[in-house]
């Protein structure tokens, strides 16, 4: 069968790591997934173009929302843009939606917590029905588009945490780029989560279109908890053979590394209604970052 002759997927954001792994998984499953970006749809731009642009695709069984503003030290600069791409257009997104009937699966993040952990215990992970309380601009403006998604009862919002892969712009790829060219780092090691790679995080997304229900989840690796530091460790444990020298890394506190945006202590996700409701584990991050490696080295063969 043709890949045409499946239902269509219709992914806001193109050029995004999360839309490229949706493009790739999409093999895997039953569905055709086509890709929208800024160019035909700019979710800053007024709701009549937004509703314009999405008119070709009336017939799509599912819509997933993986554009967004992700600038989060920038959003302090920009609320208004930041507000009206994560927030306000996600909105409009869903009206479309349920005009037609059509399921909407929205991405959406870990900063919309405060970083205090479940109940203000400081340590424990945040539950999809957690009350939300974000800390900057870029966090109140996804709080927002979730607000907005879950006003329609086809909407669905996924959550995910610290994603990563080998390809695109992350925290990842960042690492191995400052190693090439430096012996020792300075990261963060008092903020903590959880990380998620994008195939699961796109698998995930494929298994609430098959199965879609109107709820809130949170799609984190399972494994511990880590910090910036602890995770970028873990990626250069699992560098392979002479493609990195040996990098150190220098723990350093949230406070002598400034940025414009605060960000939450304590972002940890409890993915156990994901898992119970899908019937499905997500896998070790850990394991996962030889994933990425791989990715990584075939866009950079050593």
């Amino acid at each position: 069968m043709s890949p045409t002759a499946h239902p269509t997927i219709l992914v806001i954001g193109k050029s995004g790591q999360l839309a490229r792994v949706l493009q790739a998984e999409s093999a895997f499953w039953p569905y055709h997934v086509t890709c929208i970006g800024r160019d035909i749809c700019d979710l800053s731009g007024p709701n009549a173009a937004i509703l314009e642009a999405l008119a070709p695709y009336k017939t799509a069984c599912a819509v997933i929302n993986a554009a967004a503003y992700t600038q989060v030290d920038k959003a302090e600069d920009e609320p208004d843009l930041a507000m009206q791409i994560n927030g306000h257009a996600p909105g409009v997104i869903a009206g479309f939606c349920q005009r037609l009937n059509i399921p909407l699966i929205h991405i959406s993040t870990d900063y919309v917590f405060n970083g205090r952990g479940r109940n203000g215990s400081g340590r424990t992970a945040y539950r999809p029905s957690d009350p939300t309380a974000p800390m900057n601009a870029y966090g109140l403006s996804k709080r927002a588009g979730e607000k907005a998604v879950m006003a329609y009862a086809g909407g669905a919002v996924l959550r995910a945490s610290w994603l990563f892969d080998g390809y695109g712009d992350n925290f990842f790829t960042k690492m191995i780029e400052l190693a090439k060219t430096r012996s020792e780092l300075s990261i963060v090691s008092d903020q903590i989560g959880r990380p998620v790679d994008t195939t699961s995080l796109a698998k995930a997304c494929f298994s609430v279109v098959s199965n879609h229900s109107h709820s809130i989840y949170h799609i984190a690796c399972n494994g511990a908890e880590t910090s910036w530091a602890g995770f970028a460790k873990a990626i250069f444990r699992a560098a392979p053979p002479a493609v990195l020298p040996d990098i150190a890394v220098t723990n350093i506190a949230a406070k002598d590394y400034k940025t414009k945006a605060v960000r939450p202590a304590y972002s940890v996700l409890d993915n156990r209604k994901f898992q119970q409701d899908y019937q499905t584990r997500l896998p070790d991050w850990r394991d996962m970052i030889d994933l990425a490696w791989q990715q990584y080295l075939t866009v950079h063969p050593s």
